[in-house]
């Protein structure tokens, strides 16, 4: 795929995530951008045995990460057995564990309208970015759209893009993204649209070959300015 004059190369690996990181050497990854699965995508059904899985794998990631890369976390909280899981406490766990700073945490609109309600799950996403990488750049707004989604829970072609984006300008590791939860392959399409070089990962046989497919042709997906950081 030739993408603003670069070649950018795609890998998706069909394997659990959790056993695929824990085979790569630590510091190895470059950067992640990824949204871990949610609870009714998992084997587990009670959120006493969610919460410690979703905290070990975030911190896996963060172990796996370069120390000049970023990990991004894109994660909408879900109300199991009558309460909310709070993810973005759960990544704060992870950081602490992994001893990896917190750098910014954006807020994703999913729904243009403000007043949207919904009984099950919030109307916005957890965007957050850590690294033991320092903080760079000027600030950037808090509050965002999540833009179309290219199939149901995907992560927002908007959103994507930011994240995305921001790797891209101020990661002092490769400009290569990973995805070990990839699903269908929205953010491997849209880092192969920015230029950038993407690894996949995800143990849904038929997702996988979703994700090796699916593309964002760079003349209907220009890039906008690069974000800078918050």
């Amino acid at each position: 795929l030739c993408t603003h004059g670069k070649m950018a190369s795609r890998q998706v690996h069909h394997a659990d995530a959790l056993e695929w990181l824990r085979g790569v050497p630590d510091g190895s990854l470059p950067n992640i951008v990824t949204s871990l699965p949610d609870m009714s995508e998992t084997p587990l059904t009670r959120a006493d045995d969610y919460e410690p899985w979703f905290v070990h794998a975030a911190t896996l990631c963060l172990q796996k990460v370069h120390p000049s890369g970023y990990v991004l976390f894109y994660q909408t909280d879900r109300r199991v057995d009558g309460r909310w899981v709070d993810k973005s406490a759960l990544v704060h766990r992870a950081a602490e564990a992994a001893a990896v700073p917190l750098r910014w945490h954006k807020i994703v609109l999913r729904r243009s309208n403000l007043d949207a309600v919904d009984n099950l799950r919030p109307t916005y996403t957890h965007l957050q970015c850590l690294s033991a990488r320092g903080r760079p750049g000027k600030a950037s707004p808090d509050v965002m759209h999540a833009g179309a989604s290219i199939y149901k829970n995907a992560m927002g072609l908007d959103a994507a893009r930011f994240a995305i984006t921001f790797v891209a300008r101020h990661t002092g590791a490769p400009k290569t993204v990973v995805d070990p939860f990839c699903g269908r392959g929205t953010t491997l399409a849209v880092a192969n649209a920015l230029g950038l070089d993407a690894v996949g990962v995800d143990t849904n046989k038929e997702q996988c070959y979703e994700a090796r497919r699916l593309q964002l042709l760079p003349k209907t997906f220009p890039p906008k300015s690069p974000p800078n950081t918050p």
